[in-house]
């Protein structure tokens, strides 16, 4: 599962911080682990925008402009994705 795509100089940096924490840059836990780290710190203020923000576009927004920062935005695409990934984790699990 890939959380996140890092390219360029976060790139480099995502395969330092998984090979200084012993983290597979190919497998969930390397993946999630640099995802954490970025939120603790340099993109520490994401977490406090997202906590402000009261709609599900709202949010794909704050994370694509203060997280991703991605060339191409493509807003509709992500919020339908968004919206995927929300309806799952609300749906409740089958006994």
């Amino acid at each position: 599962m890939c959380l996140a795509q890092w390219t360029g100089p976060r790139r480099a940096e995502f395969v330092t911080w998984c090979t200084d924490h012993g983290l597979d840059k190919n497998f969930d836990q390397g993946n999630y682990g640099f995802m954490k780290h970025e939120f603790e710190t340099s993109f520490k203020g994401v977490i406090d925008l997202l906590k402000n923000v009261d709609t599900l576009e709202d949010a794909v927004t704050v994370v694509l402009k203060h997280f991703e920062i991605g060339g191409v935005e493509s807003t509709s695409h992500r919020l339908d994705w968004a919206q995927l990934a929300l309806n799952a984790f609300n749906t409740k699990p089958v006994a």
